[in-house]
């Protein structure tokens, strides 16, 4: 880590919006492969969803899963941010990596050891040549002996000049990463004041979040009953005892307290010093990156199996995970991200947030809703916060000497539209398109009409109109429609606003009846 990382990962933190962690594919349409895939889950979520709180005991089998059948199977409606968080973390891809990585720094670590080995019984370092030394004889007196002081002198300069380009040579690696071999790296354990995975768990465990939450009331699924074959032994241990699980149960805290790993003292001072393991710092920002693509995967198949839950959930998640928080709705983390907003962008007007207005629910060119018919979304959002959003990061460029296109080019703020509707008349019940539907025990509230994400690329867009369709109630009667909007890039500016609808018999059905009364 470089000098000035650590204050410039706390900026980043300050700056949510500016996290990469999700990619731009889940904020576009799901590709037609990925829907493909989708909807094969779909039937195997949907059996699973009240039969599975008990498969995080099932150990063998889920280590041989692909991320897709593994999210499918330990994810349903009741799973908590932490069944979220400990899924990712617990995928057979990530599992692997993470097996990788450690094998790589214990390579390094046995070549370094190795080469501090040989250096030691070298033992104490000869004088340089280039020493001033006295001797008894004085100035040299004969042109023999001045011939061989010229010839030493050159050498000596040649083998100096040489040394110079070796540490030229190796400053440049080390300030563009490619001074890699094993005596240059710092790894914690073996150089003195190092700082790695070891310091990490220290830290959380004084804060008291290490070990992390395994079972009720965080989780629903007990995970500290699974267990994975240990990669060098092959035997069945505990994800806490499993090396590269645990590694990326400690870089999920570590994310979870971002704030108070990056504003620790000894984190600063260490990585001021250039004190800093790569091998574990430099995989935990391949870890995020990793966690925001099967976060992605986890949302796209909760809103193929029509979830409301879930999704609501996973975003939130994805949220939590960005601005490295614990919780996302509690008023306590609410109050400290509404401050570090007002900090941040200049007050309350920094303070993220939507005016949602001129909302309407419609099948376009009818004056009616009739059961089945396509039906249009619109409303108008306002972004109250664009104004100081934009000045204050035209301020930032300013200072970092950024070109204001350049850095307005990397904004994004990504939400969510989740919408659901609930019969008000008759037996309260609606009607939902498939009857596999009723049979996974979730609600007809909680089941999503449809999942829309926008994402505003311009910072100093300050309004515009959303407009989406979904397929309106396959039953005639009174409907209330409730519209979510939910930020994966902030706290507490989720809202909903409820439409009420009459749906009027299909023509189709209108067809039947007329034929039935002939």
């Amino acid at each position: 880590m470089s000098d000035g990382e650590a204050e410039e990962v706390l900026n980043d933190l300050m700056t949510p919006v500016e996290e990469i962690s999700m990619s731009m594919g889940m904020m576009a349409a799901v590709s037609s492969v990925g829907l493909l895939l989708l909807v094969a889950l779909y039937h195997v979520l949907s059996k699973r969803f009240n039969s599975n709180k008990n498969a995080a005991a099932d150990a063998g089998a889920s280590g041989e899963m692909d991320d897709a059948k593994y999210l499918a199977t330990k994810l349903n409606p009741d799973s908590t941010h932490f069944d979220v968080l400990l899924c990712i973390a617990t995928c057979p891809e990530n599992v692997r990596q993470a097996s990788k990585e450690i094998a790589k720094a214990e390579e390094l670590r046995t070549q370094k050891l190795a080469f501090l080995a040989k250096e030691k019984s070298k033992g104490p370092k000869q004088q340089d040549s280039m020493d001033f030394s006295l001797n008894d004889g004085g100035w040299a007196d004969d042109e023999d002996e001045d011939d061989d002081a010229a010839a030493a002198a050159k050498k000596a300069a040649a083998e100096n000049a040489e040394k110079e380009q070796a540490i030229e040579k190796a400053q440049l690696d080390a300030a563009t990463g490619k001074n890699s071999s094993p005596e240059h790296i710092k790894l914690e354990g073996i150089d003195e004041g190092v700082l790695g995975q070891t310091w990490v768990e220290s830290a959380l465990t004084k804060a008291g979040v290490w070990p992390p939450p395994l079972s009720a009331p965080k989780t629903t699924l007990d995970w500290s009953k699974m267990t994975l074959p240990d990669p060098q032994t092959g035997k069945q241990v505990s994800l806490i005892k499993h090396s590269a699980v645990r590694r990326n149960l400690c870089m999920t805290m570590a994310r979870l307290n971002a704030l108070m790993l990056n504003t620790h003292p000894e984190l600063l001072e260490a990585g001021g010093e250039g004190l800093i393991d790569p091998t574990y710092f430099k995989a935990a920002a391949e870890f995020r990156q990793r966690t925001g693509f099967l976060l992605e995967a986890a949302l796209r198949i909760a809103i193929a199996t029509r979830s409301y839950q879930l999704t609501k959930t996973i975003v939130e998640a994805v949220s939590m995970f960005k601005i490295g928080t614990m919780t996302c709705d509690d008023a306590k983390t609410l109050e400290w991200f509404k401050t570090a907003m007002k900090r941040q962008y200049g007050g309350e007007e920094g303070i993220p947030t939507l005016d949602i207005t001129e909302e309407n629910i419609e099948t376009e060119g009818e004056k009616e809703i009739s059961a089945g018919d396509v039906c249009t979304l619109e409303m108008k959002v306002e972004r109250k916060h664009a104004e100081q959003f934009t000045k204050q990061k035209l301020i930032m460029c300013q200072k970092q000497g950024i070109p204001p296109q350049i850095g307005m080019q990397s904004y994004r703020e990504g939400w969510w539209i989740l919408v659901r509707v609930k019969r008000m008349d008759g037996d309260g019940k609606t009607p939902l398109e498939e009857p596999e539907d009723e049979e996974d025990g979730e609600g007809s509230l909680n089941k999503l009409l449809t999942a829309w994400p926008f994402i505003v690329s311009n910072i100093a867009q300050k309004s515009g109109k959303i407009k989406l369709n979904f397929k309106a109630p396959s039953a005639p009667g009174k409907y209330r429609f409730y519209i979510a909007i939910k930020s994966q890039e902030f706290l507490g500016t989720d809202q909903e606003v409820t439409i009420d609808r009459s749906v009027l018999q299909g023509k189709d059905e209108d067809d039947q009846a007329a034929k039935k009364t002939k």
